[in-house]
């Protein structure tokens, strides 16, 4: 039985909801670390929160889930493009770091700091910003795994368009905007994999497309959990 509990993230005091799942957890053994990247609509959340109920209910193991996200926080609606992309790359970063040497089995993050990078270089078309935010992620502790959900053909992008516009959190005419989604999946395709071969981070793409069950079953393939 998954318990929905909330861990206070004490620099924000914000509450994260996080999945806490019931299994001994062996003393002195880190965590291994799963972060998800991919467009806005791609399914991050959804693929991380159905992965720990797997991880849980099949093979009994210890998950948490950490919500890495700054949606609905009043500086991103009021805030300038270079404000709110400098508090996204800050509150990602604390929120990936707050988790970090928790003790769980796994732990699964919703996104990454990474993916701050090509949404500062759409909003800011600033390169120095940019560059701040690729050199930030590159300075975190690394995680075991990337798993990118990524955007493989053209009717794709309509895929990821419809489940945006079903969501009721979101600025749907900017967020559903058909270029705006496009540069993202493609630029975060890009930064992504030149962020994890750089510094030689395990990366695993599964289309985005694909329903989360499928998603799932493919990165439990990859683990090769018992």
């Amino acid at each position: 039985m998954i318990n929905i509990n909330y861990v206070l993230d004490a620099k924000y005091f914000h509450l994260n909801p996080c999945y806490i799942l019931p299994h001994s957890y062996g003393a002195g053994i880190m965590p291994y670390r799963i972060a998800f990247t991919g467009v806005h609509g791609s399914g991050k959340s959804t693929t991380a929160v159905k992965l720990a109920e797997v991880l849980s209910k099949r093979y009994g193991y210890r998950v948490l889930v950490v919500e890495v996200e700054a949606i609905g926080d009043s500086i991103v609606d009021h805030g300038s493009p270079v404000e709110r992309q400098m508090y996204f790359a800050s509150k990602f970063t604390a929120q990936y770091l707050y988790h970090y040497y928790d003790g769980y089995d796994y732990i699964l993050y919703t996104s990454h700091p990474v993916m701050t990078v090509p949404y500062t270089e759409y909003w800011c078309k600033n390169p120095a910003l940019t560059i701040m935010c690729a050199c930030i992620a590159e300075m975190l502790p690394k995680p075991d795994l990337i798993v990118h959900l990524s955007v493989e053909k053209p009717e794709d992008y309509e895929i990821i368009r419809q489940r945006i516009l079903s969501r009721q959190d979101r600025d749907t005419e900017v967020e559903a905007n058909p270029d705006y989604i496009k540069y993202i999946a493609d630029m975060s395709k890009v930064h992504v994999r030149a962020y994890t071969m750089t510094l030689g981070i395990p990366l695993l793409e599964i289309p985005a497309r694909l329903e989360v069950g499928e998603r799932v079953q493919r990165i439990i393939e990859y683990l090769g959990v018992r």
